[in-house]
């Protein structure tokens, strides 16, 4: 039994790494091969976020001012409204950006954690299969700091088919949240509210 519990959970996630994600509700869950019941286990949660801020112009390679002021705002979400994070992924840095990275430094400072960088962006389903199979993610909280153009396709690797089809280009003040129980991944899309400006609703 648990052969063939492991045996289909390495089979979801390579199926969810081809998932194209379509256009469906903000809220919802997967059928998703007894994740909790499988050898290794699964996350209790994940939480998805797009780095913070860009310059308007100029090199994007690093975080703009109101950029900084949100990585350095983050560390307020944990522990309420969220449960504090026990390991941090961001996109390795490349010539382009080393915006995720930054993103998560003050709040990897403030819990005194490593951020895990070796996925680059377009490695988003080995970044899943990561996380969902490996025994010492089974229970834990996750935070990931990605970009937004392959954040959906991030989702949809770790199980999440109700999210939306695309991260919309001007927003920052999203965290799209996964928990995994014993028969289903659910999906919420929540706010920050971190920053003057950020959407209260």
């Amino acid at each position: 039994m648990i052969v063939l519990r492991r045996t289909l959970l390495r089979l979801a996630v390579l199926s969810a790494g081809r998932i194209a994600v379509g256009s469906l509700p903000v809220r919802g869950g997967r059928e998703f091969a007894d994740l909790a019941g499988s050898s290794a286990g699964a996350p209790a949660e994940v939480l998805i976020i797009r780095h913070a801020e860009q310059p308007e112009r100029g090199s994007l390679v690093h975080l703009s001012d109101v950029g900084r002021a949100r990585a350095a705002a983050l560390p307020k979400l944990f522990p309420t409204p969220f449960a504090a994070p026990t390991f941090l992924f961001a996109t390795r840095p490349s010539k382009e950006s080393a915006r995720p990275l930054e993103t998560l430094q003050p709040l990897a400072a403030a819990l005194g954690l490593r951020i895990d960088d070796r996925f680059p962006d377009d490695a988003y389903a080995q970044l899943a299969s990561t996380i969902l199979t490996g025994a010492h993610y089974a229970g834990a909280h996750v935070l990931i700091c990605w970009h937004h153009g392959t954040i959906p396709a991030l989702a949809a690797a770790l199980g999440a088919v109700h999210a939306p089809a695309r991260w919309p280009e001007a927003q920052y003040d999203h965290v799209w949240q996964l928990r995994y129980g014993r028969d289903a991944v659910t999906f919420d899309d929540r706010l920050a509210r971190l920053m003057p400006g950020d959407r209260k609703t």
